[in-house]
């Protein structure tokens, strides 16, 4: 009987020892970039799908405001604010004479541009750093931010990124400035685009109102590697020529492909030299903002505004392959948020609260239902879910099946999420307007 119970006792021991290098294994893999290492925002993880505080590891109050969402690596949290400060009636008044529908439109004073950087494990803020004053910023639409794009890590190095307002890369360690690059474009309603990391160079989407590019600098020093003009778009207005895209890279039809949606286009690049590979009319849409998906060896994607739709193309193609390559579309995309694929099924939540799942090589569609709320942040796929950040700060979890079925929901109260959440070991990292949160499914 004591043998017995000793033999037991060590293989509770040895259970709990497996399942904690498990977990430390989770712990140590990185999520670099937005949505994710490949830019897919989809996660083997088992994460919450319902808590309340007791179950928050820790919580961070993030000064100022910003949309970017959290990205880790090395046990270090980062992501970027814009601390803010009013305009006064005359500045208002010289601002907005020369804005696009300036009632639409945020206005500032001045602000500053910040990197924070929070312990993965205890919340304890690391860093803030101070990149840059800016006395004379230019309009932000109510939905967007001074901050929104996402950081990315690599090397050692994390990269801040906030449009026509700078780049900067910081020691990833320490938070010591190594560069900063600037590339001047006119937004129109505020930066979006995220970086994107590969072979050591850091690619940046330039699509503004006034013009439209690609461009690569060296991720070591800043320096620029090269540049790619987007195609010529039909449209002669500087509001549908922009977009807010982050690029993803993937390995397609046997090369590596940095794939872009922008405003009429949607263009594959050599990410090691900027040569477009091939090129896909999509229509009217623009200010494209979801990054594009792979599912079954198709590129899919929304279109963005006005009449967004879903289109899926073979990425096979070399030139403008706009008759030949695309395979499906379906109507009623989303405007803002990216899609996540999985399983042959592509999953979307439509900006109004409406939740889809297509098949990915069809287009057919699968399953509808009305989440509620309306919604900019991304959804991301883990563990058989996809969970889905309101505007109003809902999290709603659904299953990742034709069904949708509601599995859970959490409501942050007095908070908006506009920022992409992101999974750690098997806890999730959440940021709202005012806070970072890292939820675990156990009670502390």
């Amino acid at each position: 009987m004591k043998c017995f119970a000793a033999n037991f006792l060590l293989i509770g021991v040895w259970f709990l020892f497996c399942e904690s290098a498990v977990a430390q294994e989770v712990e140590q893999q990185a999520w670099p970039r937005f949505l994710g290492a490949d830019g897919e925002s989809v996660s083997s993880a088992s994460l919450p799908t319902s808590w309340d505080e007791s179950n928050y590891r820790w919580t961070t109050e993030i000064p100022g405001s910003g949309w970017s969402s959290p990205v880790y690596a090395d046990g270090k949290v980062w992501l970027t604010t814009a601390v803010t400060r009013p305009a006064t009636d005359e500045q208002l008044k010289t601002i907005r004479e020369g804005a696009d529908k300036p009632n639409m439109k945020t206005t500032v004073g001045s602000l500053s541009l910040h990197a924070i950087c929070v312990d993965l494990k205890t919340g304890k803020l690391l860093h803030n750093v101070l990149l840059a004053n800016v006395e004379k910023p230019g309009v932000s639409h109510p939905l967007n931010s001074y901050a929104s794009p996402t950081p990315a890590i690599s090397d050692g190095k994390v990269v801040l990124h906030f449009g026509a307002y700078g780049t900067w890369c910081l020691n990833a360690k320490t938070g010591e400035k190594i560069w900063e690059a600037e590339f001047v474009i006119d937004h129109g309603t505020g930066p979006g685009s995220s970086p994107a990391i590969y072979d050591g160079k850091v690619l940046l989407t330039c699509d503004g109102v006034d013009q439209q590019f690609l461009v690569a600098v060296s991720l070591e020093t800043g320096e620029e590697l090269w540049k790619t003009d987007r195609p010529e778009i039909r449209d002669p207005a500087g509001d549908h020529r922009k977009a807010f895209s982050t690029p993803l890279i993937v390995e397609l039809a046997g090369r590596t492909q940095a794939i872009v949606p922008g405003a009429q286009w949607i263009v594959s690049y050599n990410p090691e030299s900027g040569q477009e590979y091939w090129r896909v009319d999509h229509g009217d849409g623009f200010s494209t903002t979801p990054t594009a998906s792979v599912e079954d060896g198709l590129v899919i994607f929304p279109t963005s505004f006005t009449r967004s739709e879903f289109v899926a193309i073979d990425p096979s193609g070399s030139g403008d392959v706009s008759k030949s390559h695309v395979k499906w579309r379906s109507k009623k995309g989303p405007n803002l948020p990216s899609l996540v694929t999985s399983g042959g099924k592509v999953f979307s939540i439509l900006d109004k609260g409406i939740m889809v799942c297509l098949d990915a090589k069809s287009g057919e569609m699968l399953g509808r239902v009305r989440v509620g709320g309306n919604f900019c942040a991304s959804p991301l796929l883990a563990g058989g879910n996809v969970y889905l950040c309101s505007r109003e700060g809902t999290v709603t979890v659904v299953k990742a099946d034709k069904t949708l079925e509601e599995v859970g929901k959490h409501t942050f109260e007095d908070s908006r999420l506009l920022a992409t959440p992101a999974p750690v070991a098997n806890d999730l990292l959440i940021r709202t307007d005012k806070r970072l949160y890292r939820i675990g499914k156990s009670v502390k």
